[in-house]
C-alpha cells in the first residue's frame, strides 16, 4: 500500500492503523485497530492512540516516512522494558520532560475517573514536568511508586532528571523575524524551558515569554513588544491546530522570583487560552460522553463555545431547565428555560446566586454536574445581572 503514497495517495487513519499493525506483528503480538475508539489495542491490554503519528506521517516527506512508522512501533514494541529498581542504574536514564496536562487528563477519563500514578509537578497554567526512563528507542513515565523503591523523593528524582536533560548536548536558538525557535536534536526540545542557562542566551532573556504549543517547540519573544507577543499568540494557534502532539496554549513569562507564571494579556493572549479552553472541553465531552455511555448514565455533557465581542473572545455553556448535566467553567452562562427566552448571565454572578446547585467534579478543565434548575426567586436575581451576549 505504501507504494501508492508515491503517487499522492495520502492513507486514513484507518489506513495508517494497517501498515502499524503490520509493522506491529513482527513482534508476534496480534493487534487490532479499534475503529470507535481510535486506537489501536492488543491482547495484553496495551493501548496505542495513533492519530498524532498519523498526523505527523502525513506531514514527514515520503522518504522518512517509513522510519516513523518502523520507530513509532518500535516504541511500542520496547515499551515492556521495566524501569530499574536500582537507583544507582535508573538515574543516570531519568529525563524530566515539559508537558500539557490534556492527554492524561483524557486517559484518567477513560480509565473511568481513575488517577494516574506518575511523578509529576505543576509549572504553570497547564504545563507540568513529569518524569520519565528515555530507553533510547522510546520513553516510559516513571510510576509515582518507583520512589519509594528508590528511596528518594519526587523533587530529588525530577532535578536529576532535568540535570540529565541539561546535559543531552548543545541546543541553539534561531531568530525568525522576532520568534526564537529552539533547536535540539534529542526530541526533549520543551523540556530545555527548565534550562536555566538555555533560557538565559536570549538576547532578551530577562523579558523573554516562552511557548511550547506542541511536542518538539519551543518559542520565545520578547515581551516588551505587544507586537511580538501578538505574533507569538497566533503562531500558537497555527501549530496547534496544524501540527501532532498538541500542549498547551499558555504563554509562560518568569515572575520576580523566577518561576513560571503565565501570561495573561494583551487580547491576544486572552483569546488564544479560551480557544484551547474550548478545545479540551470539546475534547472532555468526547471522552465523558464514552465513560457515561459505559456507565449507563443518562448525564447531558454541556458543550463550550465562543462568542467575540469588540475582540474579545469568551466562552460560555448552556444550562437548560429540566436536563441533569456537566457544565464546563466558561465566562458566561446561557440559561434556557422551557418556556422562555435565553438568559446569559456571567460566572461569577451565577456562582453568587445559584453556585448551591454546582457540583464539582473531578475533571480537568473543571467541570460541575447540576440536577436542578434555579427557581423563581433566584431566577429574579439573574435577570438582574443578565449581560447581552456577543454576536
Amino acid at each position: 500500500m505504501r507504494w501508492l503514497e508515491w503517487f499522492g495517495y495520502k492513507p486514513s487513519l484507518a489506513a495508517f492503523a494497517r501498515l502499524m499493525i503490520a509493522q506491529l506483528g513482527r513482534d508476534g503480538s496480534p493487534w487490532r485497530f479499534d475503529a470507535e475508539a481510535g486506537s489501536l489495542v492488543n491482547d495484553e491490554g496495551q493501548t496505542i492512540n495513533p492519530g498524532n503519528m498519523h498526523m505527523a506521517y502525513l506531514a514527514a516527506p515520503l522518504r522518512e516516512r517509513g522510519e516513523l512508522l518502523r520507530r513509532w512501533c518500535g516504541f511500542a514494541i520496547g515499551s515492556r522494558q521495566e524501569i530499574p529498581d536500582l537507583w544507582v542504574v535508573a538515574q543516570r536514564k531519568l529525563r524530566t520532560v515539559v508537558r500539557g496536562v490534556h492527554d492524561l487528563a483524557l486517559s484518567e477519563i477513560d480509565a473511568r475517573g481513575a488517577t494516574m500514578d506518575l511523578v509529576r509537578a505543576p509549572i504553570a497554567a497547564d504545563f507540568e514536568r513529569r518524569l520519565a526512563c528515555d530507553f533510547e528507542h522510546h520513553m516510559a513515565l516513571v510510576p509515582g511508586a518507583k520512589l519509594a523503591t528508590w528511596g528518594v523523593d519526587a523533587d530529588t528524582a525530577l532535578a536529576i532528571g532535568t540535570r540529565n536533560v541539561a546535559g543531552l548536548s548543545a541546543v541553539e536558538w534561531s531568530d525568525n523575524d522576532g520568534v526564537f525557535l529552539l533547536s535540539a536534536p534529542e526530541g526533549y526540545t520543551e523540556s530545555y524551558l527548565l534550562v536555566d542557562r538555555v533560557v538565559a542566551q536570549l538576547p532578551f532573556a530577562a523579558h523573554a515569554v516562552l511557548a511550547s504549543p506542541n511536542r518538539g517547540w519551543l518559542l520565545a519573544v520578547d515581551g516588551r513588544s505587544a507586537a511580538a507577543v501578538d505574533m507569538l499568540a497566533g503562531m500558537v494557534r497555527r501549530l496547534m491546530e496544524s501540527e501532532p502532539w498538541p500542549q498547551s496554549a499558555a504563554l509562560l513569562q518568569r515572575g520576580e522570583n523566577g518561576e513560571w507564571r503565565a501570561l495573561d494579556a494583551p487580547a491576544s493572549v486572552r483569546n488564544l487560552e479560551r480557544w484551547w479552553r474550548a478545545c479540551r472541553y470539546s475534547d472532555q465531552k468526547a471522552a465523558l460522553e464514552k465513560r457515561l455511555a459505559r456507565e449507563h448514565r443518562d448525564v447531558y455533557v454541556a458543550s463550550c463555545g465562543t462568542m467575540e465581542k469588540d475582540g474579545e473572545l469568551s466562552t460560555w455553556t448552556s444550562w437548560a431547565e429540566g436536563v441533569v448535566a456537566l457544565l464546563p467553567r466558561t465566562e458566561i452562562v446561557g440559561f434556557a428555560p422551557g418556556d422562555g427566552e435565553m438568559l446569559f448571565v456571567a460566572w461569577d454572578d451565577v456562582v453568587a446566586v445559584a453556585g448551591g446547585r454546582l457540583q464539582a467534579q473531578a475533571e480537568s478543565p473543571p467541570r460541575f454536574l447540576v440536577e436542578s434548575f434555579p427557581d423563581a426567586t433566584e431566577w429574579q436575581a439573574l435577570a438582574l445581572r443578565a449581560v447581552h451576549p456577543a454576536s
